[in-house]
């Protein structure tokens, strides 16, 4: 899920999540979820897709949709979830 979340990133906004950094930079922030909103890096995207991604990005696994049916509900607005329910 966390590689479908990214791939998406990238696709959105033009960027990988973690860009100019080193291994040891990139694995650092991905554990504290320190990457650019994709809202930001591409103000046209909806709220909706913004929280999918971030969700499916999420550093704690047990934060991230447990599966590609769930993300997919997640990013059409189908789940129980939305963008104001947080990752928690």
């Amino acid at each position: 899920i966390y590689s479908l979340g990214a791939t998406l990133y990238m696709l959105v906004t033009g960027q990988v999540p973690f860009a100019r950094t080193s291994p040891l930079d990139c694995w650092m922030k991905k554990t504290k979820n320190d990457f650019p909103a994709p809202k930001e890096l591409n103000p046209i995207l909806s709220d909706r897709i913004d929280w999918a991604i971030r969700r499916a990005m999420s550093a704690d696994a047990a934060c991230r949709p447990a599966s590609c049916r769930e993300f997919l509900e997640d990013m059409t607005g189908q789940s129980q979830r939305g963008p104001d329910a947080g990752f928690g």
